[in-house]
């Protein structure tokens, strides 16, 4: 996943230019939208008989158009002296901060914008609308927990709220709570205008529990509804790989892009348009961005670098979008040399341009675009990753080692990145017992990932150091690793544990399944190594080779330089 988005999550807007004139209107359109009635007297009390509200401070709005300025301002003026009329009523003066809270939002205000929701749901409880747009504000940030607490709150008011419950689902599912997720989503499901989007995510689910039968008939159905959402493929590509239909698997993989399937949301489709001038074009084209839509982003940054022109991290953006639209290296380039002729040393521009250059094979050029990134950001995760990549790539296993552990230490979760210290370490020649400390590690932040799993059974059925081997509880991963997945490779672990563990009839028994199953796969250079294992077991031996290292940068998949470009965040895409 990375899943993180392209820099600032985008906001939708509307016109700004007639903020004042629009502004009221469009709180009264939010309201068409059916909710629970009050239920509280807290609504029609005075407002100086209402709890102390969070303090709203003052932003600053150095950068922003001008005619924004002015309806923040003005914005922020009223709500002042509704503030201080002791007749003001508690609905009046949450529809003053929600409101206002809308302004902020759209223009990536955030910390106000925070306040003012949350100010705006204490005074109308029953009012759905600032939770959930409070919700939206926290999932953009990524702020997940505290977004789902507020789409919580928002699904309190109206419990069968079907895009709340889609939103809440979704986030449930991310931050692994598939047990508070799946009825959401479900929920969502019955609503034949979120159904897609809904099943998409179920799917997702059923394949993390690896329920694979539920899990295909899911994104099948959701493919069927949105056929234009290519990213439903890569998840079926998965799940028919898991399921043994190879044939299916290589046709979704072959298939795969980044559409997900869209659902109408009216309150956050309100948002749309808050904005003018250059700030506009720069924030719809973060909003297509977010969708996918690499077109419009590129079309939007482009109108308003013609604004101005000097906006260097916009230009790294369009950048990002003119790579993404169409592969279009030479377009990206130019965009990324003219950032850094005017700042040789600007930290995106230099990433990016050393991806293109990753990507090119020029190593030395790439590797002298992400030193300059570490010598303004010495932890600049993106930099110390490619740096890894490359030494890594040349054989430098020590020096790969350093960079890959130097990642891991601002980005700990990355299990990509840890594998990828793992084989370095291995290469480099560590010990048995340091790589058993590193996979106890890795096997304790990543218990589902099948590769560590794998590694650590084979270092415990067969390394060559006695006090690092553990027959006993090599089985039982071996064995786990052949109940997911019966291949070639579990296969010959499982002989191997069967081996460590004495049972010399098992080990044959699954060592010649192994061989035979290299043989149908037309794998004859693996069988050399197979049978030298067969004749141990035969011989009552085991193992004492745990994997191929000459093998091992093979069985890496290759570092998507495309992926980067679309999910690395950016704190200032504009």
């Amino acid at each position: 996943r990375p899943p993180y988005p392209i820099g600032r999550p985008p906001a939708r807007r509307m016109n700004s230019s007639r903020v004042n004139r629009h502004l009221a209107p469009l709180i009264l359109l939010a309201t068409l939208v059916p909710y629970p009635p009050a239920q509280a007297n807290v609504e029609t009390e005075p407002a100086a008989s209402l709890p102390q509200l969070l303090p709203l401070a003052e932003p600053d709005l150095a950068g922003i158009d001008v005619a924004v300025q002015d309806a923040l301002r003005r914005g922020a003026v009223e709500l002042a002296m509704l503030q201080s009329n002791p007749e003001v009523s508690a609905s009046q003066l949450a529809d003053a901060f929600g409101e206002l809270a809308l302004l902020y939002h759209a223009h990536l205000i955030r910390e106000p914008a925070e306040v003012a929701y949350r100010n705006a749901a204490h005074l109308a409880p029953n009012d759905r609308r600032w939770s959930y747009y409070l919700g939206y504000l926290m999932q953009q940030s990524g702020r997940l927990a505290d977004a789902a607490a507020a789409y919580q709150a928002a699904l309190r008011v109206q419990p069968g709220w079907a895009t709340a419950s889609l939103r809440l689902g979704g986030i449930e599912l991310e931050l692994g709570r598939f047990d508070r997720a799946l009825p959401l989503l479900r929920r969502a499901a019955e609503d034949p205008l979120l159904r897609g989007a809904a099943l998409y995510q179920l799917g997702r689910l059923f394949l993390a529990r690896r329920k694979y039968a539920e899990a295909r008939q899911a994104l099948e159905a959701a493919l069927k509804i949105t056929p234009q959402s290519t990213r439903l493929h890569y998840p079926l590509a998965l799940t028919y790989r898991a399921l043994g239909d190879l044939d299916r698997a290589r046709e979704h993989i072959r298939l795969r892009g980044d559409a997900e399937p869209a659902f109408p949301d009216p309150l956050i489709d309100l948002l749309d348009g808050l904005s003018t001038g250059q700030r506009m074009h720069f924030h719809l084209g973060m909003n297509a961005a977010h969708q996918r839509d690499y077109t419009t982003a590129a079309a939007h940054f482009e109108a308003g670098l013609e604004m101005d022109p000097d906006n260097l991290d916009a230009r790294v953006s369009l950048a990002r979008f003119l790579y993404l639209q169409r592969a279009d290296t030479r377009a990206a380039r130019e965009q990324l040399e003219w950032v850094l002729q005017k700042d040789e040393r600007h930290p995106s521009g230099n990433f990016f341009l050393g991806l293109l250059h990753f990507a090119d094979g020029t190593s030395d050029a790439a590797a002298s675009c992400f030193t300059r990134v570490l010598e303004g950001e010495p932890r600049h995760p993106g930099a110390l990753y490619f740096l890894a990549e490359i030494e890594l790539r040349a054989g430098n296993f020590a020096q790969a080692e350093t960079r890959y552990a130097q990642f891991l230490e601002t980005t700990p979760e990355n299990s990509a990145a840890r594998l990828r210290l793992l084989f370095a370490s291995i290469l480099q020649g560590r010990s048995h017992r340091e790589l058993l400390h590193l996979l106890r590690e890795a096997r304790a932040r990543h218990p589902e990932n099948p590769a560590f799993r794998f590694f650590l059974a084979s270092l415990l059925a067969a390394s060559r150091d006695d006090d690092v081997r553990n027959g006993q509880r090599a089985l039982e991963l071996a064995q786990g690793l052949y109940a997911d997945l019966p291949s070639q490779e579990h296969t010959e672990l499982l002989a191997a544990a069967y081996a460590e563990a004495g049972d010399f009839a098992h080990a044959q028994s699954l060592q010649q399944q192994a061989a035979d199953l290299a043989i149908a796969l037309n794998q004859w250079e693996r069988l050399p190594q197979l049978t030298a294992n067969l004749d141990r077991y035969k011989a009552g031996e085991p193992s004492r080779v745990p994997w191929r290292e000459e093998g091992l940068l093979f069985s890496l998949p290759p570092s998507s330089v495309r992926k980067v470009f679309r999910d690395f965040p950016d704190e200032k895409p504009f």
